[in-house]
């Protein structure tokens, strides 16, 4: 649209001449102010960004301070309290810190301080791995051996207190953090963080391996809140990441920091608060001996293996024990007078099933037969899996679409 356009249209328009008018003579006074408007909101956006991160960071210390109080003042302290407590108090400290950094605090003239509150960040992933693994298993405890996760810790913190003395000597006049030292630190510790992060992850996923060759159900014992707990704080230390990446990209976006350190503490909020609340519930089913690599010892041969699985089929069809909700791989052992570590062994080896899968395999088999069974008779569906041995609604149709193909519903219409 030129000029020639616009004058037309102002003619052929005369109530707009007058806009025309006023818009053409004023447009140097327009435009600064214009601009004056955008940098003040962009200000006033920023300040309000900044103050929902002071008020969450404030919010966030007190109720770390309320949870580590109320795990310190717990009756039955297990080692999982105590990493858990650890945890919080490491991140109380780092944000009053933070805090003191905000308001004003000179951590050039502080170098210890400083030092100190570096090193710290490398103790959030072995407490993070070692409640974690105190939490699957009931005899944890905190040994020498255990001690090797805080290596880099010590060897950081060790490292710190040296380079305080070489400057402290005045053989070093250079600032306390630099920016080549912070942006190697702190790869170094975000590397640390998710190794630490995927280990627990794995620990977890081989408790529930471990569970499925013991037990019929897992349903409540599985410990899935501690995967959703453990995913909260992978998204933690993604933000943080996240805040690192565009530090060293020198991304000049304060709202952008702002709003990732928002979801960041917000996270670690969740986190933490979930924690304590599951924690001082969960009771854990097995003992840190039983992590061993499986059957490395076992004398079992394969003439007796055979046998115990012609015994078990046997008692399965004969007894039908897997109706119990309830049922143990200890309680089958138990009747058939079989070790249950070398029962297991055979159930793993000879049938390439878990006792859990194995067991769940004849409830949907019995689940088929009620169904046919029952197909006119208007008995539900939720009758028949408490009635083959199921416990929730889930794992039935979990197990059934797996062994049969198709869903209960759809395995009942067809017939």
């Amino acid at each position: 649209m030129d000029s020639k356009f616009i004058n037309s249209y102002f003619k052929l328009n005369p109530k707009w001449f007058s806009v025309k008018h006023f818009l053409f003579n004023n447009f140097d006074f327009i435009k600064p102010n214009c601009f004056s408007i955008i940098e003040n909101s962009k200000h006033y956006y920023f300040t309000l960004l900044e103050n929902i991160l002071n008020i969450v960071n404030i919010l966030t210390a007190f109720q770390l301070g309320i949870l580590a109080y109320v795990l310190i003042n717990s009756k039955n302290r297990k080692p999982a309290q105590k990493f858990l407590f650890s945890f919080l108090l490491v991140n109380l400290l780092l944000i009053i810190v933070y805090r003191l950094y905000y308001y004003g605090f000179n951590p050039q003239k502080f170098p210890l301080f400083v030092y100190t509150e570096m090193s710290l960040f490398l103790l959030l992933g072995p407490l993070v791995y070692l409640y974690t693994k105190s939490i699957c298993y009931s005899n944890f405890k905190f040994n020498k051996k255990h001690s090797i996760h805080f290596i880099s810790f010590f060897l950081v913190f060790i490292a710190f207190w040296i380079d305080y003395f070489v400057r402290s000597s005045g053989k070093a006049n250079i600032p306390v953090v630099t920016y080549l030292s912070y942006t190697s630190y702190s790869i170094f510790f975000l590397v640390q963080l998710l190794v630490y992060i995927i280990a627990a992850f794995i620990l977890l996923k081989n408790y529930r391996d471990k569970l499925k060759t013991e037990y019929s159900f897992v349903e409540n014992i599985d410990l899935s809140w501690l995967q959703i707990l453990l995913i909260i704080y992978l998204f933690h230390w993604l933000f943080d990441t996240l805040m690192f990446v565009f530090y060293v990209a020198k991304t000049k976006s304060p709202e952008l920091f702002s709003i990732l350190g928002i979801f960041s503490i917000l996270t670690l909020l969740v986190f933490s608060t979930w924690a304590v609340i599951k924690g001082l519930k969960q009771l854990p089913f097995f003992s840190d001996t039983e992590q061993k690599e499986k059957y490395a010892t076992s004398n079992l041969s394969k003439s007796e293996s055979e046998m115990y699985i012609t015994e078990l089929i046997n008692y399965m069809e004969d007894s039908k024990p897997y109706l119990q909700p309830s049922l143990k791989i200890t309680d089958i052992a138990k009747s058939l007078s079989i070790p249950s570590k070398s029962l297991s062994q055979s159930i793993n080896q000879q049938l390439g099933k878990n006792f859990y899968d194995f067991i769940n395999s004849y409830r949907v088999e019995e689940a088929k037969k009620q169904i046919i069974k029952a197909n006119g008779n208007g008995k539900t569906i939720l009758e028949i899996l408490y009635n083959s041995g199921f416990n929730s609604k889930a794992a039935f149709n979990r197990a059934f679409k797996k062994y049969a193909g198709v869903t209960p519903t759809k395995f009942k219409n067809s017939l």
